[in-house]
């Protein structure tokens, strides 16, 4: 396959836009948790411990907070999400980006789901150097990737001018045509 026959995907700046709002929304409610005095908690039927609902109020801010922030970068990001090519895919399609990927690198790809959210898991012969030819701060976040994913390379089509079906169909087509498992 030469070059021109790449597939390119881009992302698509609406879905940023819905994700990095519905993110500075979770950010405003975590923000709420957090403050909210210790009375009023102390009041409620449920969930009235103040250190357990301040706690969750400051991870929502830290999280949701990164979310938006990842979220607002790639609104202005021009990179595709997603290349497509006869040696390998790269990715671009999440703040934790895969980058260059080889196809004889990978073993398999397998759809999940998590909160109703699809996902691709890229399997790899050695996932760990994957995880450490990321930068020291990310290294972690892809640990936990690969732990709770199977995976330290998860494609999700949610920020991607493309839809689910249509991803797991490139990958497939790339991989059975390309692959060294093939």
């Amino acid at each position: 396959m030469s070059s021109s026959d790449q597939i390119t995907i881009a992302l698509s700046k609406k879905k940023i836009v819905i994700l990095v709002l519905g993110a500075i929304l979770f950010v405003l409610a975590s923000y709420w948790l957090w403050q909210m005095d210790e009375q009023t908690i102390r009041s409620q039927h449920r969930f009235n411990n103040p250190d357990w609902v301040h706690t969750i109020g400051l991870v929502g801010i830290v999280f949701f907070g990164a979310c938006a922030v990842f979220g607002g970068l790639k609104l202005f990001d021009a990179k595709p999400g997603l290349i497509f090519l006869d040696d390998g895919f790269v990715d671009n399609s999440s703040g934790i980006r895969a980058g260059f990927v080889a196809w004889h690198d990978v073993t398999d790809i397998r759809a999940f789901e998590i909160n109703h959210q699809k996902m691709l898991a890229v399997e790899l012969r050695d996932p760990e150097s994957y995880i450490r030819k990321c930068k020291p701060w990310k290294q972690g976040i892809v640990r936990i990737n690969a732990k709770m994913c199977g995976s330290p390379i998860v494609v999700s089509a949610i920020a991607l001018n493309i839809s689910f079906i249509e991803l797991v169909a490139h990958f497939e087509s790339y991989r059975s045509q390309f692959s060294c498992e093939s």
